[in-house]
């Protein structure tokens, strides 16, 4: 269990992150017709917090969380700001993705679809409100380009 757990976001999250101290699960979580279109896959965000204990330095790095220029279905830059939060925040991605398949929320195929060239031991997501994250001042966001 790592001690700390990193929530990145970009600039137009930040406001409401900051203005209302919490992290909130996906307000727009549900089927995302354009980036279905887009990946021919059927998408569906989910209605989680995305934690990692990944210090993104680079581009490679931010491919691992999912978030990097060569993903194809991020249009901003979701790694511009990252807030710490409590290692115990979160769930251990393999473990909620376990009990979302058997559960039938998410199917087999869409996980593989995320997982796929990523890294997702190293992923935790949180389905309540996170309070207090602290946005991380020290953070320089590298420099993305598609």
């Amino acid at each position: 269990m790592p001690k700390r757990l990193w929530h990145y976001c970009c600039d137009h999250s930040l406001e409401s992150i900051k203005a209302s101290g919490v992290l909130k699960p996906n307000p727009h979580a549900g089927y995302q017709e354009g980036v279905s279109v887009a990946t021919g896959f059927r998408i569906t965000a989910l209605p989680v917090i995305w934690l990692t204990d990944i210090d993104v330095t680079n581009a490679e790095d931010a491919e691992l969380i999912g978030l990097g220029p060569n993903t194809g279905i991020v249009t901003c830059n979701r790694i511009e700001y990252r807030f710490r939060v409590s290692s115990l925040a979160g769930i251990w991605w393999p473990t909620w993705a376990d009990a979302a398949v058997e559960r039938e929320f998410i199917t087999p195929k869409y996980r593989e679809l995320l997982e796929l060239g990523r890294a997702p031991q190293r992923w935790w997501v949180s389905e309540l409100p996170i309070s207090s994250p602290r946005l991380d001042e020290r953070y320089r966001a590298p420099l993305m380009t598609r």
